[in-house]
């Protein structure tokens, strides 16, 4: 097993070091603890923090914010462009129906593509008729909705190439090789979570169940569309906009049934203090248990004040015109980004819509 950090000095960070100082991992490299020791011209942090995983073979990436800066640590165990896409190598083209009362079981590794997308199903997989279509419905409604584009011009969009070519130099060669549509695969491994990239996600298959999606492929898809335009943003921001996309498209889309309710999963009282809620965008660690239900209130509050021409500016801002492939944008730097775009004092009147809103996210 490798352990390997990296710290992001895009951003002037040129003399900070990163010094393990304690690693260890049970016998089933299930949980892994650890502390580093990050070093800067002025300061000396100690990072304490741990990787609990569903599979030896995965790669890991775990994200932390001290002070601005931005660290990553990475667990590898296994080569993971085999493991997450060698199966898929021989893959063959599939047709399907397009008939929404019509089912194909896949009876080996095949893809097909959409209009926005190419579609990578293991065997065993069951698929509805009208499968291409309703991927392109939700597409088309993600972009309606957003007011941005899975065919973006920024430079984000390059990121999708150089991830296949730098990550998965073997993988799908031949199909959609310029990474011009997005690549959605579909996985018989139960993770705990679904993988996004640029330019890519990587999905279960009831996430395709159409009968009664579950939201995932949709709420995974807006994570994607805002990738294509920008950098991979602050939990509270990323997790915020998808949760939101996901509840204003899913109930409007041809061919999807479904019961899924944002205001119902990121129900009751996610501990947001209203008095410190800036404390939430200065907080040294990215990840928050609350982020999820945080964001999504938040994000509805500057869709539903400032209008979709909010998100786009504010991607604008945080974007810079040479992008690395690791470039996360900070929460505080996020939050100068939002106040330029709305208001100074946007959190003092997010507290004051929040109260007024707050039985709209009781469930």
């Amino acid at each position: 097993m490798n352990f390997n950090f990296n710290i992001n000095k895009s951003k002037g960070l040129k003399d900070a070091t990163v010094e393990v100082v304690e690693f260890e991992s049970d016998e089933d490299h299930r949980v892994n603890t650890f502390t580093l020791k990050l070093t800067t011209a002025d300061n000396e942090y100690t990072i304490k923090g741990y990787q609990e995983t569903v599979d030896e073979k995965r790669v890991f990436l775990e994200r932390y914010y001290y002070e601005g800066y931005l660290l990553y640590v990475t667990n590898v165990t296994e080569d993971e462009a085999e493991y997450y896409f060698g199966k898929f190598e021989d893959s063959v083209p599939l047709e399907l129906s397009g008939g929404s009362s019509d089912y194909i079981t896949t009876d080996k590794n095949e893809f097909f593509e959409t209009e926005y997308c190419c579609v990578f199903v293991p065997e065993n997989t069951e698929l509805r008729g009208d499968t291409a279509e309703v991927i392109d419905n939700i597409c088309e409604a993600l972009e309606n909705e957003s007011g941005l584009k899975f065919d973006s011009n920024s430079p984000y969009a390059d990121l999708t190439y150089y991830m296949k070519e730098k990550s998965f130099p073997e993988k799908f060669w031949d199909v959609n090789p310029d990474k011009s549509k997005v690549d959605i695969i579909v996985s018989t491994n139960h993770f705990d979570h679904n993988e996004v990239n640029y330019g890519e996600v990587m999905i279960s298959a009831e996430d395709l169940d159409f009968d009664k999606n579950n939201g995932n492929l949709v709420h995974d898809l807006a994570h994607v569309l805002q990738k294509s335009n920008g950098p991979q943003l602050d939990e509270i921001m990323a997790e915020g906009f998808a949760t939101y996309m996901t509840e204003r498209v899913i109930h409007d889309i041809d061919g999807l049934k479904t019961n899924f309710n944002a205001y119902e999963v990121y129900s009751g009282d996610p501990e947001i203090d209203r008095f410190t809620i800036q404390d939430r965008f200065e907080c040294s660690e990215g990840y928050h248990e609350s982020n999820f239900e945080f964001g999504f209130r938040f994000v509805t509050y500057l869709y539903e004040t400032y209008g979709k021409e909010f998100f786009i500016d504010y991607l604008k801002d945080v974007s810079v015109d040479d992008p690395d492939v690791y470039d996360l944008v900070p929460p505080i730097q996020s939050l100068e980004a939002i106040k330029n775009h709305t208001s100074g004092s946007v959190l003092k009147e997010f507290v004051g819509w929040l109260d007024k809103n707050e039985e709209r996210f009781s469930g």
